[in-house]
């Protein structure tokens, strides 16, 4: 390894190191009380009553969860439709697919004073029971989309595809 090799990957490495602890330093400083909510912009900005505002808030992310859960539907739909599952698995994963809503719903609370770590562990354990789950019925877990659309992460320079097709 030659030295200007070796001092990019030290740089690099300290760089890094540098990011994990100033990123975490920050979100230890960083409370709700620091910055203030959108709903608190928007109810100062245009002097309404901070009430109002966080009820309309409520009201459109309650719409928008029930066309999700619309558009999941016909995916599923779709999947009989093709035959890639039966009506059964429908069925089935309606089922999970609820369940685990609620209890992700649930466990926010919680995660709120969960550490970072501990957040990832409770991920990985549902994560892991979703997968028995799944193989115990005889379900691709891409099907199920526990965790959003296609259970995909977003590539860097890629929009997602987030229309519901059975291809998915």
């Amino acid at each position: 390894m030659t030295k200007r090799m070796f001092i990019t990957i030290a740089a690099v490495s300290a760089m890094s190191a540098g990011l994990v602890v100033a990123t975490n330093a920050f979100a230890q400083t960083n409370n709700q009380n620091s910055v203030p909510s959108l709903v608190q912009e928007i109810a100062g900005k245009f002097n309404l009553s901070q009430s109002d505002v966080q009820a309309v808030f409520k009201e459109h992310r309650e719409e928008m969860q029930v066309k999700m859960q619309s558009n999941y539907e016909i995916y599923l739909q779709n999947l009989v439709k093709s035959a890639k599952i039966t009506e059964e698995q429908e069925q089935l994963i309606l089922n999970e697919h609820n369940q685990l809503l609620s209890q992700m719903h649930g466990n926010m609370k919680n995660f709120k004073s969960m550490t970072p770590a501990q957040r990832k562990a409770q991920m990985q354990a549902t994560m892991k029971q979703v997968q028995t789950w799944a193989k115990q019925n005889n379900i691709k877990i891409q099907y199920l989309r526990p965790f959003g659309v296609g259970g995909r992460r977003f590539e860097m320079g890629k929009r997602p595809n987030l229309t519901p097709t059975p291809t998915q």
